[in-house]
């Protein structure tokens, strides 16, 4: 063998031991290197706080577990007398007695009967008995119905089952023969003849507006 082909062995075998050992060495470093880096990643990562991450944080959690209230809710049924009723609110907090009571805050109480009026109540404030399906508004009661009047009282007491409405004193309303007060009214069926009746009683004082 010449002496520059020797030289090219030579080189040649110089390499492959390197590359050998290079090989060696790196399957012992890198395999090291990921496992320091893992445990890097894991000893620096970032503790989450609950507390501060969640959107609703600010919301004092034992006030929330003591008073136990429902956003929004809406209730809808149909009464003894196929009349479709609606009741929502801004909230509804359940009565710590239970027994079916909870009270509520700007209650919207609709009511559509079989005979095509709809009659609606909003109240500030209100308690519904969900057992006897009762409901009391409060707090300035005003109720429009789709056929032209609208009274303001200060209370009212709702029957969802037969569909009767009774204010518990004095109300003041706008109605196509003009403006009445008086000292109750009273929404209810008539079985006869399967008609509604709107009445005002206890002193009644009407100012009689004529249509033009």
């Amino acid at each position: 063998m010449t002496a520059c082909g020797q030289g090219w062995a030579d080189a040649v075998a110089a390499y492959d031991n390197t590359y050998s050992r290079l090989v060696a060495w790196l399957k012992i470093i890198l395999p090291l290197a990921a496992l320091a880096l893992m445990s890097t990643v894991f000893l620096t990562a970032r503790t989450i706080d609950p507390a501060t991450d969640l959107p609703f944080a600010d919301v004092d959690a034992s006030e929330l577990a003591r008073e136990q209230r429902i956003g929004q809710p809406r209730f809808s049924g149909v009464s003894s007398d196929g009349a479709a009723i609606t009741l929502s609110a801004e909230t509804i907090r359940p009565d710590a007695g239970g027994q079916g009571m909870a009270s509520g805050s700007n209650l919207v109480l609709r009511i559509d009967l079989p005979v095509g009026t709809t009659i609606q109540l909003d109240a500030n404030d209100g308690a519904l008995d969900t057992q006897s399906r009762r409901a009391e508004l409060g707090g300035g009661v005003i109720v429009t119905t789709s056929d032209g009047f609208r009274v303001e009282t200060s209370r009212i007491a709702a029957n969802l089952e037969a569909t009767e409405l009774v204010t518990a004193g004095e109300i003041t309303a706008t109605a196509p023969m003009g403006n009445l007060v008086a000292g109750k009214m009273r929404v209810t069926r008539d079985d006869a003849d399967d008609t509604y009746l709107l009445v005002f009683n206890e002193g009644v004082k009407l100012v009689y507006q004529p249509q033009q």
